[in-house]
């Protein structure tokens, strides 16, 4: 059986590209460059390696941009706990932080106000660095994740409320 095409959803694709698009933007690299701690270890030749990871704003902890799983390891192995039938078991390279709006680009309590506001709120609005490891580690959730998911949830109430007083 063909698979069913989706429709083309404008809206979505606008989302996407503004937000792709964003990631290429002096803002962007600012807020990394502010959460950036850079040090040196001995390489296995002895000459100082400089290695480069970030300090989270909500937990203080210190994370590589990435994690490489390596060869013949699982991500748990690592100290990642991911969900067993998760295809992310499958992957070898892991972003362990993002790049986050401290004020949400879509307010949860009034919903999507529009794309002039959701421009000027995604380009220009206060940022800062979470971790955003995926799974667990040392059994907690990310605050990136946990940051997003009160925010869609009160996203969800907020247009259940518009829903029924129409």
């Amino acid at each position: 059986m063909a698979k069913k095409k989706k429709e083309f959803n404008f809206h979505q694709f606008l989302v996407s590209v503004l937000r792709a698009s964003f990631k290429k933007t002096p803002m962007y690299k600012a807020a990394l460059d502010a959460a950036k701690e850079e040090y040196f270890e001995p390489s296995k030749t002895g000459k100082p390696m400089r290695r480069v990871r970030y300090i989270c704003a909500e937990c203080g902890r210190r994370f590589r941009e990435y994690l490489v799983v390596p060869p013949g390891q699982k991500p748990s192995d690592v100290g990642l706990i991911l969900d067993p039938k998760s295809k992310q078991n499958l992957k070898k390279k892991f972003k362990m932080i993002a790049v986050d709006h401290v004020d949400p680009i879509i307010n949860p309590s009034t919903g999507f106000a529009g794309w002039g506001e959701y421009i000027e709120k995604l380009y220009y609005g206060r940022l800062q660095v979470l971790c955003n490891y995926p799974g667990e580690m040392d059994g907690e959730k990310s605050c990136h994740y946990k940051k997003t998911q009160d925010e869609k949830a009160r996203l969800r109430e907020t247009k259940k409320k518009q829903k029924e007083s129409k």
